[in-house]
């Protein structure tokens, strides 16, 4: 029974040890010059190694930067495209709408001398 016990109090421990070793890694403060990640690998292997996964952290920021800046990039020409596509729509709708009151305009003119035309005729008629 004390065998089990000590199995499970190392397990537990082991356990233990691993899941704050993990968060150390995920937690690791990225401004300090010898964060936690480092320090681990530091103390299991040679500072090389450390340097290498320096350099290829390092390497990721920069590719995550670099794609992060496209993706903006991209959306920003959406944007602009999407907004210069908006723009001219509303002109043509402009154009169309200024058509519109100008036949509006030139109707309501005819309509006017039409009437007028007809008004004369009856007053012509009246008089005679």
């Amino acid at each position: 029974m004390k065998s089990k016990q000590i199995v499970s109090m190392i397990f537990l421990i082991l356990v233990s040890t691993l899941v704050t070793q993990s968060m150390q890694l995920v937690y690791a403060d990225d401004n300090s010059t010898e964060n936690s990640a480092s320090t681990i690998i530091h103390s299991n292997t040679t500072s090389t190694l450390s340097s290498t996964t320096s350099s290829k952290i390092d390497e990721h920021r920069s590719i995550v930067g670099q794609k992060i800046a496209e993706q903006r990039a991209n959306v920003d020409k959406k944007i602009t495209e999407h907004r210069a596509e908006v723009l001219k729509k509303i002109a043509e709708k402009m154009k169309i709408l200024g058509t519109m009151h100008t036949n509006n305009s030139t109707m309501s003119t005819k309509m006017l001398e039409h009437k007028t035309e007809i008004a004369k005729k009856l007053l012509k008629i009246k008089l005679m």
